[in-house]
């Protein structure tokens, strides 16, 4: 459970860098603490070109225009946060799924058997009471 609590951290660590970002360039976009008003959710694509501009535009020149245009470009004009709020999204997606099969399991273990009382160990069958298996060598 630690493993995918640290993993929730980190996720959780993206959408916030990205709010954090979107933060900063408005404190230092107000003027005499407009600052609700000069917040704006930047996009995937602004972000991108305004701090790699070199690896955008070799991007640009090695994919080709319909890559672009029908993947790359509708991917560019969403918001920064939402972008970096997928992959806490399909990991809690994933780990409830998991969660749920587990249940699902667990209560499906106790539903079969048989109705003697007896169950089977190994393939011998055993008193609840007694569980230990007697094998005999020849």
């Amino acid at each position: 459970m630690s493993n995918s609590r640290i993993l929730v951290f980190f996720f959780i660590l993206l959408p916030l860098a990205a709010l954090g970002h979107d933060s900063y360039v408005a404190y230092y976009r107000t003027e005499l603490g407009d600052f609700f008003h000069a917040f704006r959710l930047t996009q995937l694509g602004w972000l991108w070109q305004t701090y790699s501009l070199d690896s955008y535009k070799w991007a640009r020149t090695n994919f080709s225009d319909g890559f672009w245009k029908n993947f790359l470009d509708p991917l560019l004009k969403q918001m920064t946060v939402l972008i970096a709020s997928v992959p806490l999204i399909v990991f809690l997606i994933v780990f409830l799924v998991r969660k749920t099969v587990g249940k699902m399991q667990m209560l499906g273990a106790g539903m079969g058997g048989s109705k003697s009382g007896k169950y089977s160990v190994g393939g011998l069958n055993a008193d609840k009471k007694n569980t230990r298996v007697k094998y005999k060598r020849r």
